[in-house]
């Protein structure tokens, strides 16, 4: 089951790492019923930040299982942001050297 891990910021969220097979990140819009505002640092590097806590960390949907793969590094070709992200981290896309294309909103 696809699921993605967030920072819960109260009005909004951050973000922190999508797990999922195959090669395209279709960033959600909203996550636990709040705007997606921006994208971690390291969102889809083979490492997550640790700029974070264990504590903050939610995941979405609560009941995933943690057995999806991250999606991240060489394995990423495509990444489509929706509108409503405001900011993206450092090293959101370090080594994702197969990327091919990145679509931001208008």
């Amino acid at each position: 089951m696809e699921y993605v891990e967030y920072i819960d910021k109260n009005e909004y969220v951050i973000l922190y790492r999508m797990h999922a097979p195959g090669s395209i990140a279709e960033i959600p819009s909203f996550v636990a019923g709040k705007p997606v505002r921006m994208l971690a640092d390291h969102l889809f590097a083979e490492e997550p930040s640790a700029l974070w806590n264990a504590s903050q960390i939610r995941r979405e949907p609560e009941e995933a299982d943690r057995l999806e793969k991250a999606l991240c590094g060489s394995s990423l070709e495509v990444i489509r942001i929706p509108e409503g992200v405001e900011a993206i981290g450092n090293y959101v896309f370090y080594g994702c050297y197969n990327l091919r294309e990145v679509s931001f909103p208008a």
